[in-house]
Order: structure tokens, then sequence, then C-alpha cells
């Protein structure tokens, strides 16, 4: 286990925020920020090569892994089975990850795939919580500082701005 430099909350359309991770927390490994998107590949008869077309609609799946210590096997035991049923399931929203000492992002479009919570043999009354999620638009909220790549939109426009084009979440 290492521990998180993340803090990820699930904030819901109605700006309910669940805490999905905390800084500190010790996680299984450090968590993978991908993107995705779906491409349009086409072939021509007699052409010794194809070609693809990005199709839109870009996604940023999510997972990592959680260990809480509890008092007792009965906590342990209780909460495994309270905290998947207390997730914002079957709601949009968006996550919102800070980095310790760094940037604030939100990701748009946000939805929690999976949460599976289970005994662990790391801790004396350990559970592991495994959590899965897929996000779109990612958008900085603040701390963001200038440096090569960053479109000059996301420095010029401030993030009620972006948020408010986007959709409203």
């Amino acid at each position: 286990m290492i521990l998180s430099i993340y803090q990820i909350d699930f904030i819901d359309s109605a700006g309910t925020a669940t805490r999905l991770l905390d800084i500190g927390d010790p996680i299984g490994a450090m968590i993978d920020f991908s993107v995705k998107q779906s491409a349009d590949s086409f072939t021509s008869l007699g052409n010794p090569w194809g070609g693809s077309r990005a199709s839109g609609g870009a996604r940023r799946p999510l997972s990592w892994a959680r260990q809480i210590e509890h008092v007792s096997h009965a906590a342990a035991a209780s909460f495994a089975i309270r905290h998947p049923a207390s997730l914002p399931l079957s709601r949009e929203g968006k996550l919102r990850v800070t980095v310790s000492g760094g940037e604030v992002w939100d990701l748009l479009d946000a939805v929690i795939l999976d949460a599976t919570t289970r005994p662990d043999q790391d801790g004396t009354y350990a559970t592991l919580t495994n959590y899965t999620a897929e996000a779109g638009q990612t958008l900085p909220w603040s701390g963001l500082a200038h440096y090569a790549g960053i479109p000059t939109s996301w420095l010029l426009t401030t993030h009620t701005g972006q948020t408010l084009a986007h959709s409203a979440i």
C-alpha cells in the first residue's frame, strides 16, 4: 500500500458531495488518469494501408482501491455492506480531483460504475474498496500554473464559464 496524494469527491447534479478518496488514505497503486475515444477505421480496396478518424466522445476511465481500518471485525463487515449501498449510483455528476499541494480538476459527466468492498488482509480490521468511475471533459478548477501544452482558453476563462458552456452540471 502507498499513501494517496489525491482527494476525489463525486459531486452529483444537486451539489451533494461524496468523498471517495482522501489525501493520505492507503491505496493499492497510483491512479492512472487515462483518456479513451472511439475511432472509425477504414481500408480502401487495393491500398496497402488503411486509415483512422477520431469519432469523438472521449471518456476518462478511472479506478483505484482505498483501504480503511475499522475498530472491529463487526465494524469492517458492516462497512462492507453499507458503503457500496450508500454511494450515489444511478446519478451523474462530476469528479473533483485535488492533488495534494497542487491543482484541483473537475472531470465532468462522471458516473460511478462499480464499488466493491471486501476484507483486506493487510490490516487488523481493514477493508479494501475498489472503485471504478468514468468521466468526460476535464477542466481545471484552481491552482493551474502555466506550462507548455496548456490551452490558452483554460488560463483566460473562469471555471464557471467553461462548465456553463459545456453543460449545466
